[in-house]
């Protein structure tokens, strides 16, 4: 069965044809180091080699030069040489990391660096909400998390204060839940992004979210939670997302997850980009025209 949506007075077709893997143009073959947590997990944690179809950049130099639009991806574990290479070659520009301790997320910021990868801190709802409200705000680039779990109130207080913040704040809501999400409150000072499963991304949402914020992000959402993964969502299905992404003109785009094992949450490889190279080469070239238009 075929699903035809209508944007800006255009039809496009998506066809339910599953993508077919393809292997084309494959040059090597990477072994990453094994994941660190700040956890031990359990032995019986799969972690599978990573084929590439293209060749890993070399770090570069760092410039004052910043990229206008923004390409993320979240990671469950701290960054190593090869996650570095791999991020760096699929196009991503910014990183979300979370389960690490300090020192961990320190030698993390101090690889990506050398590719010219910005790290980002990850709070939960609860944890924006009792940082905020005693005035105390993130001293690194943060996103804070899933903002529609707050009550109202608590919702007020972590919008005002982003709005306020010398730091880079992100707030993250639920498509479903944004109209009661964001009800009443000034976003003209802060930034948020909108996930969903790509067939729930709408055009009419991130239009009026971007009348709204004062810049807006959405996401490629393959979560196995909520029926998608790489193996089951279509080419079409992914395509929708970054169509809509340049058509609404927004900032940020997120492929979630990049990678995580399955020790904090069932589902999280399977739902891991990096665990699936029969993507790679379709998410570097649409992270390219993403940010460059062409």
């Amino acid at each position: 069965m075929g699903l035809l949506l209508l944007i800006f007075g255009s039809e496009i077709t998506l066809t339910a044809n599953p993508i077919q893997p393809s292997t084309q143009s494959i040059e090597q073959t990477l072994q990453p180091q094994p994941k660190t947590f700040n956890s031990t997990p359990p032995s019986t944690t799969p972690y599978k080699g990573v084929t590439v179809p293209f060749e890993y950049p070399t770090p570069i130099e760092q410039t004052e030069q910043s990229t206008p639009k923004q390409v993320f991806t979240w990671f469950g574990h701290t960054i190593n040489e090869s996650n570095a290479q791999w991020l760096s070659a699929l196009g991503f520009t910014d990183i979300i990391i979370r389960y690490v301790n300090e020192t961990e997320f320190q030698e993390s910021k101090n690889l990506l660096e050398q590719y010219g990868i910005h790290i980002w801190r990850l709070l939960t709802p609860s944890e924006a909400y009792e940082n905020l409200s005693t005035d105390y705000f993130p001293t690194e680039p943060t996103l804070i998390d899933d903002l529609h779990l707050l009550s109202s109130e608590e919702r007020s207080v972590v919008v005002a204060k982003a709005s306020m913040s010398p730091i880079p704040l992100l707030l993250t809501v639920y498509c479903e839940e944004l109209n009661n999400t964001l009800a009443g409150l000034n976003l003209s000072n802060v930034d948020v992004d909108l996930y969903g499963r790509p067939t729930d991304i709408k055009a009419e949402d991130l239009q009026a979210l971007k009348l709204q914020a004062r810049s807006v992000g959405v996401y490629l959402w393959i979560w196995r939670g909520y029926g998608f993964t790489w193996d089951s969502v279509m080419l079409e299905q992914v395509q929708h997302v970054y169509e809509l992404a340049e058509a609404c003109g927004v900032n940020r785009l997120f492929v979630w997850m990049g990678s995580e094992a399955d020790y904090y949450e069932q589902g999280m490889a399977e739902s891991s980009l990096i665990n699936h190279p029969e993507w790679f080469q379709t998410i570097k070239e649409l992270n390219e025209h993403f940010k460059t238009g062409s």
